[in-house]
């Protein structure tokens, strides 16, 4: 599985362009998760604009759990 297969980033400035963007993001990791069959996806929120999708082995194949990360401290590394 390559790199881009398995996170997105998303990045908007508008409530519009963020329902577009995460639901076309949300089609293109559905369709690698169909392609494994064992990855469920995870969306996380950073900040208002800047989201992350991407398929993980802790969430059941057909499920995507959302995250939400704006408190989260990010350390250095």
């Amino acid at each position: 599985m390559t790199p881009s297969e398995r996170s997105i980033s998303i990045k908007v400035d508008d409530r519009a362009s963020m329902d577009h963007r995460l639901n076309e993001a949300h089609e293109r990791m559905m369709e690698h998760a169909l392609k494994h069959r064992f990855r469920g996806i995870v969306v996380t929120r950073h900040t208002h604009g800047h989201f992350t999708m991407r398929l993980s082995e802790s969430v059941p194949f057909g499920q995507t759990e959302e995250q939400n990360c704006q408190n989260c401290r990010i350390l250095p590394g």
